[in-house]
């Protein structure tokens, strides 16, 4: 579903709530989108919790979606708790991982002038950067802190087990990330069995 057309949403000890429109500011107009706004969810002070609206514009987020499935991208998402890739039990959806520019940004005369580098793939290393400033701006960090993107896929029954997102957690030296930023895509319907993302220690779902 378009999420234009859904009212922010969370739950609260089981009772679902609507993000007031009262609660959104509106924030830098250099992020792109001139309609991004701002909620801090009440409760989520120790984990600095927010709610972006509109961040993606319905265009980018098609075009994100198509191009991992142009490109067939899509494989089993991985665990990396200690350096190590696994596929296990705990995540059982699928994963696309998008051009991360910073890699290829610095060798584009080169890849240009071989005649070995597709369109479909300049515009993604193009597009890529473009939504990874975005990021780094809202972040207000520098673009290298900004990992790979990368799109997440669930079909029906499909879940990604509790976990951490910082390595640190499992004793790990990789992945030492301060901040998760997740753009939802979709909406999937109540009557179709819904989806969302908890967090603990009492704080709302999405």
């Amino acid at each position: 579903n378009n999420l234009k057309s859904v009212s922010p949403q969370l739950r609260r000890n089981g009772v679902l709530e609507e993000i007031q429109e009262s609660s959104f500011e509106i924030v830098d107009q250099s992020l792109g989108n001139s309609s991004v706004s701002v909620a801090r969810i009440q409760g989520g002070d120790k984990i600095d919790l927010k709610y972006v609206k509109d961040f993606l514009s319905e265009d980018e987020i098609q075009k994100l979606i198509s191009t991992c499935d142009a490109r067939n991208g899509w494989t089993a998402s991985y665990l990396n708790y200690d350096g190590s890739v696994k596929i296990a039990a705990p995540r059982t959806s699928s994963s696309c991982p998008i051009i991360w520019p910073l890699v290829y940004l610095p060798k584009m005369d080169a890849l240009k002038a071989s005649g070995r580098l597709k369109p479909a793939i300049e515009d993604e290393i193009y597009f890529s950067w473009l939504l990874m400033q975005r990021i780094a701006l809202f972040l207000d960090v520098d673009e290298s802190y900004i990992e790979p993107l990368q799109l997440i896929r669930y079909n029906p029954g499909q879940f990604y087990r509790q976990h951490h997102d910082h390595g640190s957690y499992y004793d790990a030296d990789t992945e030492q990330r301060p901040t998760t930023f997740l753009v939802f895509l979709s909406s999937i319907p109540p009557e179709d069995g819904g989806g969302y993302t908890t967090f603990n220690n009492g704080l709302p779902h999405f």
